[in-house]
């Protein structure tokens, strides 16, 4: 399933890698998403799109 932010991606022709990792609803940090993705929390960020009458817009957040 492609999130909005990825759509958004491609329409942008911005490259991305997508990584899927198992939710702990009990843990949540950064920190932990890092480890289950193999990356460091410097890599990682958290994406928020929502979609207007006319247009994307999309917040980015480094964790």
């Amino acid at each position: 399933m492609k999130t909005n932010a990825a759509r958004l991606l491609d329409k942008l022709s911005i490259t991305y890698q997508s990584l899927s990792y198992e939710v702990d609803p009990d843990d949540l940090a950064a920190q932990s998403t890092a480890q289950k993705v193999a990356l460091s929390p410097e890599q990682v960020f958290k994406t928020l799109v929502v979609t207007g009458v006319t247009k994307f817009v999309m917040y980015i957040q480094k964790l």
